[in-house]
């Protein structure tokens, strides 16, 4: 075996009373790269292990012992010493040399890596990457084979910090890949784009519709409203001019009339009041309701004057046949089956476009609808709105069939009971009597100016839409034509003034929300095209078609970084403090049964008093050594030297690919038998290009230094 450990030192040293330089003498400055080194106190061994261990930053290294390494920053840092050494190791085949190099006037050590002829400075950082220095003194072996287990927390805290690099560096890939010129990206915008284009081209259409339909549904309402105060007005003037003649031409007056003639009368007049007060509110939308068909009968119904009727005591012998005319063909336009399933869909539907609101914005698509939800909600709001109008429809019919049955009750009141009783009553007493109209009157003017002003109101809407007022017949020409177009339903003419104003509000209200959503939409789109012209004019990144690897690979990491910072810490955790696993925790124990396999490996062969066992499995907190020939060895049974050979011999066993530089010192208390497991394990490392440097020192009376393979032949 070649002398390839090559070194010198010198080291001044101010003792107070003399300063003395010491330098190697009894140790040679060649030495080969296995050897025992046996001698008394102040041969200087531990001195060149330390400078050794030294000029290998084994400063820096913590898996040195602390007091090693307090040895070796003294030899650095004292103030009443100074150290200058040069240093050089070589492999067997002299392929790997490490340089290392420090002056006496400086305190920076220089090292070197001469791989193959090629020499170039190593950091300490690569050096502990690729070098392995292991310096210790075996005492309190049996205790520190518990350490070993230290070596296993520090080693998974070194892999959580690897794998978490490793995390970040790929989640700064990923976001590059992402930041970059992406395909996939592009045309998912692209089809986004679209999506929002053919979002804003049916909102065009349905904001267009909407618009068209106000605007119709406003002529119809201005005009019919127009029209029907014009009308009313006409007839209170009509009513007033007759009240005021009335009040001139009437002379006649009763002396006398009975107290209970005179309750009839008033019972009489109240009955017509609310008999007459039907009648005009349901004339108008019957008017609007019934067929063209049906309009020779419609005028019949308006030719009858309740008033007249009450002063001739007879009602027109057509008006209880009109009465059920109409009520029968307003019952034909519903049925209260459909109107009841009219309500219950609109409930239904009401609850999932609250239920899918939540969500319209998602890209979700409404399985076997092929809709987004988005669409689907506004088809539901297209159905509910129908369902809606449906039932104010039915509603209004309703109502108008309810009012012919309180006009048909009071009709039959008057002519069958009250009527005949004043007929009967009148032949004895003539009931007409000169009346007071000035209350009356009073009240007719009042309503009149109510109307003016609702007719003023309606007027200028008109006026607003461009619609000329000057001539009524042009204005009932107008309102035909939009019934005979087919542009106003059924519904719509079933609709009172207060369901026209309050539909007119919710239709300007939606026209209002969709050219918000319009503007936000069209916003999006110019948005989404800049950014799809900000995506296009990127380079691609060279991983793209790696991203899903790599995204599936960040959550491994995520994974593995999570056990062996927080799980796996804790188990170690758990053995380092005797803290045995819980019975149902198999994770946990199967993780207690690999640690001591793993430190059987480490320890290797064992020698108990005079038998050499191969350990499989050392239990730290059982505090035992299982050997695969059975033997179950308690560490406190072991002998001193025993016990530091099979710490020796664990600190060996590494399972890393790190070259070993092994520097043991005191080791008195091994003999020949204890230190043989030790020399064969370091002649196996270092033929098999693993150990660099094995230098064994013991404590001797005599002087002997000796090739480790020569002590083993």
């Amino acid at each position: 075996m070649k002398m390839m450990i090559n070194y010198n030192y010198t080291l001044r040293r101010n003792e107070g009373d003399t300063n003395v330089l010491y330098v190697p003498k009894k140790i040679p400055t060649q030495l080969p790269n296995l050897v025992y080194i046996e001698g008394p106190n102040s041969l200087g061994k531990s001195t060149l292990l330390n400078i050794v261990a030294l000029g290998i930053n084994g400063l820096k290294n913590e898996s040195i012992n602390s007091a090693l390494r307090k040895k070796m920053n003294a030899l650095l840092e004292s103030s009443h010493q100074q150290l200058s050494f040069e240093i050089s190791i070589q492999n067997n085949d002299g392929s790997i040399e490490i340089v290392s190099e420090k002056q006496e006037d400086s305190k920076q050590i220089i090292v070197y890596e001469n791989m193959n002829g090629v020499k170039k400075p190593i950091s300490p950082e690569k050096l502990q990457r690729e070098y392995n220095v292991i310096y210790d003194i075996p005492f309190n072996p049996i205790e520190r084979i518990d350490q070993l287990t230290l070596t296993i927390k520090s080693t998974q805290e070194n892999y959580g910090s690897r794998i978490a690099l490793l995390r970040k560096y790929i989640n700064q890939v990923i976001a590059e890949i992402k930041n970059a010129k992406n395909p996939e990206q592009i045309l998912a915008l692209k089809e986004n784009i679209e999506s929002l284009k053919r979002d804003q081209k049916e909102l065009k259409t349905k904001l267009n519709a909407n618009v068209i339909y106000l605007d119709i549904l406003e002529k119809y309402t201005f005009i019919n409203n127009y029209l029907e105060f014009s009308n009313q007005i006409k007839k209170a003037q009509n009513e007033i001019e007759k009240l005021k003649k009335k009040q001139t031409t009437n002379k006649r007056q009763i002396s006398r009339k009975s107290n209970a003639f005179s309750k009839l009368i008033d019972q009489a007049k109240d009955t017509v009041d609310l008999l007459e007060k039907q009648f005009n509110e349901v004339t108008p939308k019957l008017k609007k309701i019934l067929s063209k068909n049906q309009e020779q009968l419609i005028q019949l119904w308006e030719l009858i004057d309740i008033q007249s009727s009450f002063k001739e005591l007879t009602f027109n012998n057509k008006f209880q046949n009109l009465i059920s005319l109409f009520k029968s063909d307003l019952s034909k336009l519903i049925k209260d089956d459909h109107y009841i399933n009219t309500y219950e869909e609109t409930e239904v539907i009401g609850k999932l476009i609250t239920l899918l609101d939540e969500y319209k914005f998602k890209n979700i698509i409404i399985p076997g609808y092929g809709k987004k939800v988005s669409e689907f909600i506004d088809i539901l709001k297209e159905e509910i709105k129908k369902q809606n109008d449906k039932a104010t429809y039915f509603i209004n019919i309703r109502s108008m069939i309810e009012s012919l049955d309180k006009i048909n009750s009071y009709r039959k009141m008057l002519e069958d009971d009250i009527f005949p009783r004043i007929r009967e009553i009148s032949k004895n007493e003539d009931w007409f009597e000169v009346e007071d109209f000035s209350s009356s009157l009073n009240d007719l003017q009042n309503k009149l100016k109510q109307l003016e002003n609702e007719l003023n109101y309606y007027e200028k809407l008109c006026i607003k839409k461009d619609i000329d007022i000057s001539n009524i017949e042009i204005l009932n020409s107008q309102l035909n034509e939009l019934y005979s177009s087919n542009a106003i339903s059924d519904y719509e003419k079933s609709l009172t003034e207060d369901q026209l104003t309050e539909k007119l509000s919710f239709i300007n209200a939606e026209i209002s929300k969709d050219e918000k959503d319009l503007k936000k939409i069209t916003d999006f789109i110019v948005l989404k095209g800049l950014e799809l012209e900000r995506l296009e004019s990127k380079e691609p990144h060279p991983y793209q078609e790696k991203l899903e690897y790599l995204s599936k690979l960040q959550k491994t990491c995520l994974e593995l970084e999570q056990k062996f910072r927080i799980k796996y810490t804790s188990y170690i955790d758990n053995i380092i403090n005797n803290k045995k696993y819980e019975k149902n925790d198999d994770d946990q124990k199967r993780y207690f049964n690999e640690v001591a396999q793993y430190l059987g490996k480490r320890i290797g062969e064992v020698r108990y008093i005079d038998n050499v066992y191969t350990a499989e499995a050392v239990d730290i907190i059982e505090g035992v050594i299982r050997t695969k020939e059975g033997k179950i060895i308690h560490l406190t049974d072991m002998g001193t030297g025993q016990s530091q050979s099979a710490y020796l011999l664990a600190q060996l066993n590494t399972s890393d690919n790190r070259k070993i530089i092994a520097l043991f010192d005191e080791v008195a208390m091994m003999d020949k038998n204890s230190l043989e497991p030790i020399f064969l394990k370091m002649k196996e490392l270092y033929e098999k290009g693993k150990l660099l440097v094995g230098i064994v020192v013991q404590k001797g009376d005599q002087v002997r230094i000796e090739k480790i393979e020569d002590i083993l032949r």
